[in-house]
C-alpha cells in the first residue's frame, strides 16, 4: 500500500495563534456593545486577493459613527473614488498594531479639515497624506469618521482592519469582540479530484472529477468511492455563515486527514500583505475564471508562497494499490466551529461509463498542470498511432486509455514542447513558443513582440503558447492578439512591446486594453513605433483607437450643491477639475455612479457665477462644460 501519510495534528495547534492574541486590546469600531453582522470576513477569497479584515453592515445606510479601537494617533489618510475609498490607518503604539478604518463617507472634523486643506493646496480630489506622529492623536472610543459606502464598496458597510507596522494583517474575530456572534457549522458544497502525474487516473479518467456531496449542518459526506491511481490532489467549495445573515464568508482552516492521518493544514489567523497575489494559486483559478467558482486547494500547488500552510506534506498524494483507504475533510471558523466531510477513496481504475462531452471536433487538446492531454474524436482512429512533432522531431504515441469512442494521448511537457499532433490526416497545431521558469527572468521575442517576464512574475512553470496573428479593423480603429489564455494567473506585472510599424499607420490616441472579459485599459507608451504596456492578465488583447472625449450632463445645481454626471466610453476618467469664477473647486468623484459633485462646504466660496468643468480620459481627450450658477 503506497500513499502519501501524515502527522497527527491537535486542535490545540491551529487555535493557539488565537489563544496568544491578547484580549480585549481593541473596542469595537461601529455600535460598540451591540450585536453586529458582518457582510464578510477575514481571509476571504475575493479578485486576486484574500480579504484583509471584517467588513461590517451598516444597517443599509451611511454616516454611523466610526469609533477608534485603541489609543494611538492617525497615521496615514488616503481619499480616494477606488480601494478603499476614504480611509484611515490609526497607529497604536502600546501594541504595535494599525487599525485600519475603510469606505468612509467623512472623517471628523481635525482630520476632515486638515485633509480639505491638503487638497485644496494640492488642487486633487485624491490625495495620500502621512500626518507627523501624533500630529491627530486619538483615543479608545473618539469617533474619528464616520461610516459610508466609497471607493470599490458594493453596499454601505465599515471595512476594518488589524495590522502590523509591517503589514501582516491579522484576523480580527481573535482579539475577542463579543459585537459579533457565530455558532454557525461552515458549509461544504464543492469537492473535485484532479490528476497530478500523467499516469494518474481519476474514476478512470486523466481529468478533474467532481463528486457529489450530501449532508448538512457540519456533517458530509460523498456517498461513491472516488477511483485514483496515481498522484492527486483535492479542491473544496466551502464558505463559513454567522447568525443573523445569509452572507457567505470565508473559512479559518482546513484539514485533509487520509486513513485517519493529517496530510494538509491551512490556517488563515493571519497573513503578509504582500502575499495577497498567492490566492490565485491557492485556488483553482481556471475554473474560477471558467465558471465563476471558488475551489480551494487542499494541497499546496508549486509555486504558492503563502506561509498558511504547517503540515510539510502538503496535501498531495499517491495511490498504488486497491485498497479502500478514508477521507475526511474538517473546516473550521474563527469560532472553532466545525465541519466534516467523509469519503471513501478506492484505489484502481473502474470500469469506465460512458461520458458525452458534446465536441464536434475530431481533434482537440487540453493543458493541465505539465501535461498536454490531445482527444481524438473519431472512432476511425480509436487504434491509430499520434505522432508529436518535436524540435523537428516526430515522437510516435499511442493512446493511453479510450473512452466513449476517444482516444486518449498524453504528453509531458518536462519533455518538450510539441509542435504539432498528427493522426490520420487531422493536424493540430499547439503554438507553444517558450518554456518560462518562476524564479528566472524570462524572454520572448519574435518580429512583433516582445513578452519580459521578471523574476517571480510567474507562480510555476508556463508553457507560454503565442499564436502570431493579427487582426487589423479595417478603419484601423483596433488591432486584436493573443498571448496564452486567460487561465493561468501572474503573480506580478509582465512587460509588453509591441511593434506597430506596419500595423498602424500612427499610434496618436491609441492605447492596450486587456478584452478577455470585457475591456479593461491597459495603458501604454508609444515611441518609434514600439508600444510598451504592462499586464497582469494573459489572453486576448487589444490596440484601440479612443478618440471621444468624454460627456458631462448637469443634473443638479443650487445655492447648496452641483452635481454632474461624467462618463467615458472606453479609456476611462483620468482628472475632473471644477472652477467657480476662475478659482479651483473641490468636487467629490464617485465611480460607481459616474457623479462628481461639491456642495456649499467643499467650495468655500458661494456657489454663484460663471461654472467650467473640465474632464479628460487616458488617451488626452477632454471636454469642457460652462454654465451660470445664480
Amino acid at each position: 500500500m503506497r500513499y502519501l501519510v501524515g502527522l497527527l495534528f491537535s486542535l490545540s495547534g491551529f487555535f493557539s495563534f488565537s489563544q496568544n492574541i491578547k484580549q480585549n486590546i481593541f473596542s469595537f469600531p461601529i455600535k460598540p456593545g451591540q450585536v453586529n453582522f458582518l457582510s464578510g470576513n477575514f481571509g476571504e477569497l475575493r479578485s486576486n486577493h484574500f480579504h484583509g479584515g471584517l467588513d461590517i453592515k451598516t444597517d443599509f445606510r451611511t454616516g454611523l459613527p466610526v469609533y477608534c479601537s485603541a489609543d494611538g494617533y492617525v497615521s496615514k489618510i488616503v481619499m480616494s473614488s477606488f480601494g478603499y475609498g476614504n480611509v484611515l490607518f490609526v497607529t497604536h503604539p502600546v501594541t504595535g498594531f494599525v487599525t485600519v478604518y475603510g469606505h468612509l463617507e467623512r472623517f471628523n472634523y481635525a482630520i476632515g479639515k486638515y485633509v480639505k486643506e491638503k487638497q485644496y493646496k494640492r488642487k486633487s480630489f485624491d490625495i495620500e497624506l502621512i500626518p507627523r506622529p501624533y500630529q491627530f492623536p486619538v483615543m479608545n472610543g473618539q469617533i474619528i469618521a464616520y461610516s459610508g459606502n466609497t471607493g470599490s464598496s458594493g453596499g454601505p458597510h465599515l471595512h476594518f482592519e488589524i495590522r502590523d507596522t509591517t503589514n501582516n494583517l491579522y484576523n480580527p474575530l481573535y482579539f475577542g469582540f463579543k459585537e459579533v456572534k457565530d455558532d454557525v457549522p461552515p458549509l461544504i458544497t464543492k469537492l473535485a479530484v484532479k490528476p497530478l502525474g500523467i499516469d494518474s487516473r481519476i474514476n478512470g479518467e486523466f481529468g478533474r472529477y467532481e463528486a457529489k456531496i450530501s449532508g448538512k449542518k457540519g456533517q458530509y459526506s460523498i456517498v461513491q468511492p472516488i477511483f485514483i491511481r496515481g498522484s492527486a490532489g483535492i479542491e473544496i467549495v466551502t464558505n463559513d455563515k454567522q447568525n443573523g445573515t445569509s452572507n457567505l464568508n470565508g473559512v479559518a482552516c482546513m484539514e485533509l486527514h487520509l486513513d485517519g492521518k493529517e496530510i494538509f493544514h491551512y490556517n488563515m489567523d493571519k497573513f503578509p500583505h504582500e502575499e495577497n497575489p498567492n490566492v490565485n494559486i491557492h485556488l483553482d483559478y481556471e475554473i474560477l475564471k471558467r465558471r465563476g467558482t471558488y475551489f480551494q486547494k487542499c494541497y499546496k500547488a508549486d509555486g504558492n508562497r503563502l506561509p498558511n500552510y504547517t503540515n510539510h506534506l502538503n496535501g498531495k498524494f499517491w495511490i498504488y494499490d486497491t485498497l479502500k483507504h478514508t477521507g475526511k475533510i474538517i473546516i473550521f471558523d474563527a469560532y472553532q466551529n466545525k465541519s466534516t466531510l467523509d469519503f471513501v477513496i478506492q484505489g484502481g481504475v473502474p470500469d469506465i461509463p460512458c461520458k458525452i462531452v458534446n465536441v464536434n471536433k475530431p481533434v482537440y487538446y487540453e493543458l493541465q498542470e505539465n501535461f498536454l492531454k490531445v482527444v481524438v474524436n473519431d472512432r476511425k482512429l480509436l487504434d491509430s498511432v499520434g505522432v508529436f512533432k518535436v524540435d523537428g522531431h516526430s515522437a510516435e504515441n499511442k493512446c493511453q486509455y479510450q473512452n466513449c469512442g476517444k482516444a486518449m494521448f498524453l504528453w509531458d511537457l518536462r519533455n518538450g514542447l510539441p509542435e504539432s499532433f498528427k493522426i490520420g490526416k487531422n493536424i493540430e497545431q499547439f503554438y507553444f513558443a517558450n518554456k518560462l521558469i518562476p524564479d528566472q527572468v524570462s524572454r520572448h521575442t519574435n518580429s512583433i513582440l516582445d513578452i519580459h517576464f521578471p523574476k517571480q512574475s510567474i507562480f510555476d512553470t508556463l508553457y507560454l503558447r503565442f499564436k502570431p496573428e493579427f487582426s487589423l479593423a479595417k478603419d484601423s480603429s483596433r488591432l486584436n492578439f493573443e498571448v496564452h489564455d486567460p487561465y493561468m494567473p501572474l503573480s506580478s506585472y509582465v512587460y509588453l512591446s509591441l511593434n506597430t510599424k506596419g500595423l498602424l499607420r500612427n499610434t496618436e490616441k491609441y492605447a492596450a486594453y486587456s478584452t478577455s472579459s470585457g475591456c479593461k485599459y491597459l495603458g501604454g507608451v508609444t515611441k518609434d513605433g514600439i508600444m510598451d504596456f504592462k499586464t497582469k492578465n494573459l489572453g486576448k488583447f487589444s490596440i484601440i483607437r479612443d478618440d471621444k472625449a468624454p460627456v458631462i450632463k448637469l443634473t443638479k445645481k443650487n445655492s447648496k450643491v452641483i452635481q454632474l454626471i461624467v462618463r467615458d466610453n472606453l479609456s476611462g476618467i483620468r482628472t475632473f477639475n471644477g472652477y467657480i469664477n476662475g478659482q479651483w473647486v473641490l468636487f467629490y468623484y464617485e465611480h460607481k455612479k459616474n457623479l462628481i459633485w461639491t456642495n456649499s462646504d467643499l467650495a468655500n466660496i458661494p456657489l454663484k457665477g460663471q461654472l467650467l468643468v473640465v474632464v479628460d480620459d487616458y488617451c488626452g481627450n477632454a471636454t469642457e462644460f460652462r454654465t451660470v450658477l445664480k
